[in-house]
């Protein structure tokens, strides 16, 4: 007699999403435009941006907590886009991340929507609340597990996915030696 295979419920949610995400017309895309220039570039987390805003800088995270990532900070000192990789999750661990943000808000009734950057798939969550309305994406690529997020008052972050472009990592988050944040 054969063998009867099982699959795990993440993994069954993972390839629900995987079928739901290609099936779907009406997965807004981001077409990356790579002109060979690379604005910067962080091998920890495997993330590229081709150009940068003018008078925009980037601050790198210094301490390592569930994320490790880096900000794009305008020239009046705000957020225009954040990336970073959650490495402590793994790229199944997408469906349940992304309901248990939309649980944390129920009173802004927040409806996950496909997307995709370049060939890689997520879901997005637009209009979230905060000091200003800002659009949350959980992404995976490479494996890994990404949360972007850009405030929508402003188009600079939103028109920085179409320069974000996602590779292999070359290093760990623990080997850079950063201190632990550790929530009390």
């Amino acid at each position: 007699m054969g063998k009867t295979k099982y699959f795990s419920a993440p993994m069954v949610l993972m390839l629900i999403l995987i079928l739901v995400l290609a099936m779907s017309d009406d997965i807004l895309s981001y077409n990356v435009k790579n002109d060979g220039d690379t604005a910067y570039r962080n091998d920890v987390i495997g993330v590229y941006l081709q150009k940068l805003p003018p008078q925009s800088r980037i601050v790198e995270d210094q301490y390592l907590s569930d994320a490790f990532g880096f900000t794009v900070v305008g020239s009046e000192g705000r957020m225009l886009l954040r990336v970073a990789w959650r490495y402590r999750d793994m790229a199944t661990q997408i469906e349940r991340r992304v309901k248990e943000f939309v649980q944390a808000f129920p009173e802004f009734n927040l409806f996950p929507q496909p997307i995709r950057i370049g060939l890689h798939q997520g879901m997005m969550m637009t209009s979230v609340p905060g000091i200003d309305p800002s659009t949350y994406i959980y992404l995976v690529a490479y494996g890994r597990l990404y949360e972007i997020i850009y405030p929508e008052e402003k188009t600079e972050g939103r028109d920085m996915l179409t320069s974000l472009s996602f590779a292999p990592t070359a290093r760990s988050p623990e080997e850079l030696g950063l201190l632990k944040l550790v929530m009390i």
